[in-house]
């Protein structure tokens, strides 16, 4: 993949403000969602998890794909979009694995792993604190130091890019 010319790449803040204003949505999604079917969840307990995440997934998977234009509600309210190689908005599949990445360390924070076997505990904890720290961490340093592109995880995985709308990506 050829990388967009510099004038395309957005800033840090402006891809962290597009996050958190996306971030916003999904919360807001889902204080509607536990309120309105709070015992069934309830007694999901940490199952309910997996609620959240399919939640997470079919924002980012939906808006960031050709059906969104590539573009969230936080990435339109600050002129961003998600690129494919050939300059258009990935595909549902693309979307969605995005997005698949993008949320396990938001789903893993403070899960609580109990098994009734102790190696399959341990197992499921490894695999846990690699997701949530190994993934997490990776992703905030390739935001800081991965200049100009500040490609993630995500992006690197699925030849995808952020950029600013209304400029012509230089692929």
């Amino acid at each position: 993949m050829t990388a967009p010319s510099a004038s395309n790449w957005p800033s840090f803040w402006r891809r962290c403000a597009a996050f958190l204003v996306d971030c916003l949505v999904i919360g807001a999604a889902g204080m509607l969602l536990a309120t309105l079917a709070f015992d069934p969840l309830a007694r999901l307990g940490e199952l309910a998890r997996v609620v959240g995440f399919a939640t997470a997934v079919t924002y980012f998977g939906m808006f960031g794909s050709r059906i969104g234009g590539g573009r969230t509600l936080g990435k339109r309210l600050l002129n961003l979009r998600v690129i494919a190689e050939d300059g258009g908005p990935p595909s549902v599949r693309v979307a969605v694995g995005r997005a698949a990445i993008l949320s396990v360390p938001m789903v893993l924070n403070g899960v609580q792993i109990q098994a009734s076997d102790e190696l399959v505990s341990a197992i499921l904890t490894c695999i846990a604190v690699v997701g949530l720290f190994g993934l997490g961490l990776a992703q905030t340093y390739l935001l800081i130091a991965n200049l100009p592109g500040r490609r993630l995880v995500h992006d690197l995985l699925f030849g995808t890019a952020v950029v600013r709308t209304g400029v012509r990506p230089a692929w």
